[in-house]
């Protein structure tokens, strides 16, 4: 594989995919974080103030993100992983 070579190596992939999966997480907190604060519990972290026109933005924005990260990834030939933890378990350990 040359230095001018369309695709990325190995090394570089994997790079790629975790810095995905990481700005991934980011959204994903960015995500819990308006959940939570529109939460009914009793002890809430956050305040909310965010109003449902911006929430929306907010959450417009991440999908746009997710499409781009998506975008990147098979553009590289890459594919995203897929889920490998059934949700009935991370529910029974927590």
């Amino acid at each position: 594989m040359g230095a001018d070579s369309e695709f990325l190596n190995e090394h570089q992939q994997r790079r790629l995919l975790v810095t995905c999966k990481h700005i991934d997480s980011l959204l994903s907190d960015m995500e819990a974080t308006l959940n939570a604060a529109a939460s009914r519990s009793p002890f809430p972290k956050y305040i909310a103030d965010v109003p449902p026109s911006l929430r929306g933005l907010v959450e417009d924005h991440i999908t746009r993100m997710r499409t781009q990260l998506v975008r990147v990834l098979k553009g590289q030939q890459m594919e995203t992983p897929k889920p490998a933890i059934p949700a009935s378990r991370s529910l029974y350990t927590a």
